[in-house]
């Protein structure tokens, strides 16, 4: 059958007479009639027989991801093969198209403060068992309220997360071991970890697995800082097993205060470090002596489980601590341990450090061991810590050499009016 054949016959048909002006017809005109039914039953042919998509092609992708549900009224049959194509073709377009999404805020949760931690299982570890590792752990996830991003094998995000419960956690099982990361990648991976152990004076009690962890925390921090997942102004650093009173919760919930109360005295990009036992030398001249060249002093003046602060400030903190590791390495030395490394790199940046000092720590409830001391302070309890203070240095220093300027500068003049005084007499002489 043609279309041809569908068309009405005009056979014996005459032009109808014109009308006067007003009259109206008894009837439309059988020629247009026939004409117009055609064309409708021709039409329906086309679009029935047709394998052009429907329109819903021709919406935008964020109109389209908008009606999920509408397809099922749209298609309350199986799709045409036609169909199935087009929607296979705009998921990939979904794939390539997407824009990277921004970092997103958890169910809407926003913390001055953001905790990063991580653990990756080390089971031949000499310095502490593996199970004393869950006990602090556990301890950790479980008393910390504030929103933690953690940093752990794939094998142990549902036992992290099952620890954590409902309290505020974002979870990065993205990488098996700290070796994959790309700091450590950079250096090396494994096999630089197990060259470095060879030169470790303490591998007596250190495997090169902990190396790994402890080279990645600054890139950890940053990471995290990028992202910002919960809206921070402030990100620290805190050691999953640092906790290791269990009948002592943590919150850390006065630590936001803290910190509002240090950068408002100090340029945003400074850095809160913590002092060991030891306390960090008040002088200048052991942070002025540094050179880029020497070797890492191996006493243990910083924490490796406690830092922090701004965006700003562990960016350019990452930048240093790697170059620092990056320049040991090259000249064959030991520099697989954060503390010696942060110190190094504390050194030749302290205009922009705060320092912690725990052996001058001062309080009714600051706890028994120094270490741990940001722990209480964390939670806003009455322990004050009086802090090495680099910007406030370099301030002192800059004004101690504007008064040597100006007392040389007096000096000067004073010597120049005395031989002033002086020339009469010579010439009258």
């Amino acid at each position: 059958m043609t279309v041809s054949s569908l068309l009405p016959s005009t056979v014996g048909y005459r032009p109808l007479p014109s009308l006067p002006r007003g009259a109206i017809p008894s009837r439309f005109p059988r020629i247009s009639l026939g004409w117009l039914v055609s064309l409708a039953l021709f039409c329906v042919l086309v679009f029935s027989h047709s394998t052009l998509a429907p329109p819903i092609r021709r919406l935008d992708l964020e109109t389209v991801r908008s009606l999920p549900n509408k397809f099922g009224l749209r298609y309350p049959s199986a799709p045409s093969a036609a169909v199935r194509d087009e929607e296979e073709l705009i998921e990939v377009a979904e794939e390539v198209e997407e824009p990277e999404p921004e970092p997103e805020v958890h169910h809407g949760l926003q913390s001055d403060v953001t905790i990063v931690s991580g653990f990756y299982r080390v089971d031949s570890g000499k310095k502490h068992r593996v199970d004393e590792y869950h006990v602090w752990i556990k301890h950790f996830l479980e008393t910390v309220e504030i929103p933690i991003v953690f940093y752990c094998s794939p094998d142990q995000h549902d036992y992290i997360a099952g620890l954590r419960g409902d309290k505020p956690i974002t979870i990065n099982s993205t990488y098996p071991t700290a070796f994959q990361m790309p700091p450590l990648e950079n250096l090396g991976g494994e096999e630089w970890a197990i060259r470095q152990n060879k030169m470790d004076p303490e591998n007596w009690m250190h495997v090169h697995d902990i190396y790994g962890i402890w080279t990645a925390k600054p890139w950890l921090v940053n990471e995290v800082a990028k992202a910002n997942p919960y809206d921070s102004k402030y990100f620290m650093w805190v050691d999953a097993g640092s906790l290791r009173e269990p009948n002592v919760p943590h919150p850390f919930t006065g630590l936001g205060k803290h910190m509002d109360e240090i950068y408002a005295d100090v340029p945003n990009d400074t850095l809160l470090l913590a002092s060991t036992t030891v306390p960090f030398e008040e002088e200048l001249d052991y942070v002025q002596n540094a050179t880029r060249m020497q070797p890492n002093d191996p006493t243990e003046r910083l924490q490796g489980g406690w830092y922090g602060g701004t965006k700003e400030a562990v960016d350019w903190w990452e930048t240093e601590t790697t170059k620092v590791v990056v320049l040991q390495s090259a000249l064959n030395r030991f520099t697989a341990k954060e503390q010696p490394v942060w110190n190094q790199a504390a050194r030749l940046n302290w205009e922009k450090i705060l320092i912690q000092q725990n052996a001058f720590r001062h309080g009714p409830d600051c706890g028994y061991d120094f270490w741990f001391t940001f722990e209480y302070w964390s939670d806003g309890r009455n322990c004050t810590i009086p802090v090495w203070n680099g910007p406030q240095k370099a301030k002192d220093k800059q004004a101690r050499l504007l008064a040597q300027v100006k007392d040389e500068a007096v000096r000067l003049d004073d010597a120049r009016m005395v031989k002033v005084r002086k020339a009469p007499a010579e010439r009258r002489v």
